[in-house]
């Protein structure tokens, strides 16, 4: 087989696997839990249960594959953790992004997350972003607001629920896009103020 009939194969490979990924998306939006049925996977794409299982073997291969894929969504948009911003900047900039990517792709990270078990199905590149983003924000309250490990881990998953939620209500249509955005940036950025100290002490 020559150089040139490999790299079709490939593409077609890849492709097939995005298609897998992409109905289970749809299928996780639709049911709003996991399992999900291989066979219906199947169907979506107009394909058997055998084939979904040669690319993804087990639930938890395609449950890897489906955050793998959202997390690699999310880092592209996220912005870059060492861009100079302030602690409330940086917290309303990275809101917006996981607002935008909610607001389009609907609320794949927690409906997956919300079962803790899955996030050892993480593959570790996708882990490793995820625990980055988080410390890194754990990390600046602790530095910029005297916050002990707990108050700052409790704050950052806190504060995480704003963009989900407002996201997932865009998504639903139930306001739009611009007035998520600007709701989400308004309570991102008075939860921060709201747990930074005073100069007399902390609040």
């Amino acid at each position: 087989m020559g150089e040139g009939e490999k790299k079709p194969r490939r593409e077609a490979l890849a492709d097939r696997s995005e298609q897998i990924l992409a109905a289970a998306e749809r299928l996780i939006l639709e049911s709003g839990a996991l399992p999900l049925p291989m066979a219906q996977i199947g169907r979506e794409i107009g394909a058997s249960r055998a084939l979904v299982y040669a690319y993804f073997p087990t639930m938890e291969s395609l449950i890897e594959g489906v955050l793998s894929r959202t997390m690699a969504e999310l880092e592209r948009a996220a912005p870059p953790l060492d861009q100079g911003l302030t602690l409330e900047d940086f917290g309303v900039t990275a809101a917006d992004a996981y607002l935008a990517h909610v607001a389009d792709r609907g609320p794949i990270l927690h409906i997956i997350l919300r079962d803790k078990r899955n996030i050892a199905a993480m593959a570790p590149a996708a882990s490793a972003y995820r625990s980055r983003i988080l410390r890194a924000l754990a990390r600046r309250l602790r530095r910029d607001f005297q916050m002990t490990p707990k108050e700052s881990v409790a704050f950052v998953q806190l504060a995480l629920a704003i963009p989900d939620e407002i996201g997932r209500m865009v998504f639903r249509r139930e306001i739009a896009l611009e007035e998520g955005r600007a709701l989400c940036a308004r309570l991102v950025r008075n939860s921060i103020r709201a747990v930074r100290p005073s100069r007399s002490g902390r609040t």
